[in-house]
């Protein structure tokens, strides 16, 4: 390879020419009067973000060292060609580029050709898809010769094209999946078949399956596969655009999560964070040998995967018997987190106040970015990965005592108060957490609580509270004002409506114990776990694209609640659930449907909205 630095302008210098030749010398030695092929080697080439395939020259077949020289210079000259100003400009790379040029031993290939470690065209990583020519790879990717097409399943390993190339496939198979894994990305692999060796050329990544363009600063993971992707839950808690520092606390914290090589389990799409369903349920798969079925698996991620299961299955991560262990060996540590987090989450829980506020004292007196930095680096985001850790060992067993109880209850209670049971329901004695803000404001209204102590115990809510650049309530000192002027325009007796609730709960629980007496006792244990608000009037149906915490604040004056996406454990249903308020989520596009002054007809135990009469024209 002949660096940069090797050249005066464009031009060969005669010391680099010189210790080229040198190397000639060496390389005919070894491999006998063969020819060479000299190609471009460009800072910004076969990159995650370009590829610049065939825009900068190659010049095969070159033998004498007359040759092999003007062909370094005519490769190096093509950098200034308008092809590659044009790629340049259209890819929002500056058109200057520095490069090196490479000598290689020519293969004088029988056949030759591409291979994809996925299918570029429908973005699916289950199928690695080439074709090839007979003789050099010039033609191919020239278009002068028509091509021969073959595909590899990757799921159960099958090869689909001519049996000329049969013999090699599985050879194919082993290397394409062995460069996807060390360079971290799918592949576009150039490769030669000579005298019944098969060699690879090149490999480069798939730039049309990157998630990331660093231009434009797009975010779209949606191209890295052909995934179903998810926003249940996680796009209740983060319901904005993120931006770039909250996008990288919430990869960071899922980041150990990837214990499938290669794949994530979370991305970003447009901004906003999806779960990776098709890599979560893979990834309960592998573990089934452990002892669950895929099935069950898929039940205890979210428990609403069934009628999707049978086309999942179709598009699962392709996992050899080998990536089991992998598997195993990567999610160990990260079960040993959540066992220890599970140990002494309430010490933690009970500290976490105190940390915060010494915390943050000490954030005000740092000075410098440099500091800044180092802080966040050795002590905020350790802590915050545990604080992570405690949430997720918390909402999994929670969630996998949901998933293996709700059959059961389903076929003994009926949907209606399995549901009932299902929802965390606030003790005579414990408020559930996510009710203590609207609760608090009830206590602070009618005086049973002051506003400071109001303030120190939910003054970090809000109600974008995962976007790290909002103001926290407690940052806003006119927040609780406004908080109480819209309470009081609506007042409603909370303690009554969390009575009536606790109420339905027993009476649910009474009736189950009635008709089942036996399979009722081995089922009871304890499951614990906007700035517009002030147009929302008393009894209207709040209609919002997703609720998180700090929407729940308006849920007493709420005659019920529709949501485009959410769970049946999501904080919209659990809220709504706690007051006695009808609630239906996961809609999908409730919000392009409903209209303000829509009569509308909630049924929360069945699951329906029923446009009664609109105040909209629609067009059918």
């Amino acid at each position: 390879m002949i660096l940069p630095f090797g050249f005066a302008g464009d031009r060969l210098s005669e010391e680099a020419w010189m210790q080229a030749r040198a190397c000639l010398r060496r390389l005919r030695r070894a491999v006998g009067n063969t020819a060479f092929a000299v190609r471009s080697s460009a800072l910004s080439e076969d990159s995650a973000r370009a590829s610049f395939a065939g825009e900068f020259e190659t010049v095969l077949s070159v033998r004498s060292d007359e040759e092999i020289r003007a062909a370094i210079n005519t490769v190096r000259s093509s950098r200034n060609s308008e092809r590659v100003k044009a790629y340049s400009q259209a890819q929002g790379i500056p058109a200057v580029h520095e490069m090196a040029v490479t000598v290689q031993r020519m293969i004088p290939a029988e056949i030759a050709g591409v291979l994809f470690t996925a299918d570029p065209v429908a973005g699916d990583r289950n199928r690695m898809v080439g074709n090839y020519v007979h003789g050099l790879g010039d033609k191919l990717v020239s278009g002068e010769s028509e091509s021969i097409d073959f595909t590899i399943e990757r799921l159960k390993y099958k090869y689909n094209g001519p049996s000329e190339l049969e013999r090699f496939a599985r050879r194919f198979y082993k290397l394409a999946t062995r460069l996807e894994k060390e360079l971290g990305c799918p592949q576009d692999i150039e490769w030669a078949i000579s005298e019944n060796s098969l060699y690879i050329l090149q490999s480069r990544p798939i730039t049309t399956m990157i998630g990331f363009n660093p231009v434009t600063g797009e975010s779209n993971d949606s191209l890295t596969g052909d995934y179903a992707w998810s926003c249940v839950n996680i796009g209740e808690g983060i319901s904005v655009v993120m931006t770039p520092f909250t996008w990288s606390m919430v990869r960071n914290a899922f980041h150990e999560f990837d214990v499938i090589p290669g794949y994530s389990i979370i991305g970003n799409i447009g901004g906003r964070p999806y779960g990776n369903i098709t890599v979560a349920i893979s990834m309960g798969r592998a573990l089934g040998k452990l002892g669950k079925n895929l099935e069950d698996s898929s039940r205890e991620i979210s428990g609403v995967f069934d009628e999707y299961l049978e086309q999942m299955v179709k598009s699962l991560v392709p996992l050899p018997g080998a990536s089991f262990l992998t598997i195993l060996a990567n999610i160990v540590p990260v079960l040993i987190k959540w066992i220890k987090g599970l140990r002494n989450t309430a010490a933690f829980v009970a500290d976490n106040p105190g940390w915060c506020r010494a915390m943050c004292r000490r954030i005000q007196d740092i000075e410098t970015s440099t500091e800044m930095a180092s802080l966040w680096v050795n002590e905020v985001n350790p802590y915050v990965l545990r604080a992570f850790h405690r949430v997720v060992a918390t909402a999994a067993r929670f969630g996998s005592k949901v998933g293996r109880l709700r059959p059961a209850l389903l076929g003994l209670a009926g949907a209606a108060d399995a549901e009932v049971l299902l929802t965390p329901v606030s003790s005579r004695s414990e408020l559930l957490e996510s009710l203590g803000p609207v609760v608090g404001l009830s206590r602070v209204a009618h005086g049973q609580m002051s506003r400071e102590a109001y303030l120190e115990k939910w003054g970090h809510r809000g109600a974008l509270e995962a976007e790290a650049s909002t103001p926290r309530l407690f940052e806003d000192p006119d927040w609780l004002d406004r908080a109480l002027a819209a309470f009081n325009q609506s007042p409603v007796d909370v303690a009554a409506l969390l009575a009536a609730q606790l109420a339905e709960f027993d009476a649910a629980w009474e009736r189950l114990w009635a008709r089942h007496p036996r399979r009722a006792s081995g089922v009871r244990r304890r499951l614990d776990s906007p700035e517009d608000g002030d147009k929302l009037e008393p009894g209207e149906i709040l209609v919002a694209s997703q609720t998180n915490i700090g929407w729940t604040l308006l849920f007493p004056r709420a005659g019920g609640i529709v949501t485009d996406i959410g769970a049946p454990l999501s904080h919209a249903a659990v809220v709504a659930r706690e007051l006695g308020i009808p609630a239906v989520v996961n809609c999908g596009n409730a919000t392009m449907r409903l209209h303000t002054g829509d009569k509308v007809w909630v049924d929360g135990t069945k699951g329906i909205v029923e446009v009664l009469e609109t105040k909209i024209d629609t067009l059918t």
